[in-house]
């Protein structure tokens, strides 16, 4: 694959231990696969003692919507690894937003959906949409939360039936300019 321009960084806290968390970032290029031009993961230890502290709701919603802001994100979730399986698979060529603990969609995409009732909604100064399942620490088992991510991932259909990528004008700008082969 063909890499454009941009760039990729990473920073690890207290790597090795129960509290440990990696934060890995391209930008202004494309993705591994071939989509979004700004990607951010954020990466935890399974749920555990020394790390339920902060994984939470309010620490999880300001640490996506600082993402978002910083790398213009078109989207970002918060899931725990847990909800990977109940994800549908996607078709060759067609990767989805998915179903997730708290999703953030772009200004761009915000207008597309309907949040279901079911959802805790608040809208960004920018015109950001946030869509979160609960209150609490998301957990798979349960059923109620489960329900409200299914309606949230229902919401976001609109946008996952768009041609992929969906941002694929954003990333059009930072493509450089093609250089004219020369005839042989």
């Amino acid at each position: 694959m063909e890499r454009r321009p941009g760039s990729h960084t990473s920073a690890a806290a207290r790597p090795g231990t129960d509290t440990s968390l990696l934060i890995s970032v391209e930008a202004g290029c494309y993705a591994p696969m071939v989509s979004l031009v700004n990607t951010v993961d954020i990466h935890t230890k399974r749920l555990n003692a020394a790390n339920a502290a902060f994984i939470t709701t309010p620490i999880f919603t300001s640490a996506l919507l600082a993402i978002a802001r910083a790398w213009d994100a078109t989207w970002c979730a918060a899931y725990p690894w847990d909800i990977i399986p109940l994800w549908p698979k996607s078709g060759p060529g067609q990767p989805h937003f998915r179903m997730a603990w708290i999703t953030y969609l772009s200004p761009r995409f915000a207008p597309m959906v309907t949040p279901p009732r079911s959802a805790i909604v608040d809208r960004t100064a920018e015109g950001g949409l946030v869509m979160t399942a609960t209150e609490d620490r998301f957990d798979v088992a349960n059923p109620a939360h489960l329900a409200v991510a299914r309606d949230i991932d229902a919401a976001i259909a609109p946008i996952n039936a768009l041609p992929w990528p969906p941002d694929a004008e954003e990333a059009n700008k930072f493509k450089p300019p093609s250089s004219p082969r020369s005839a042989r």
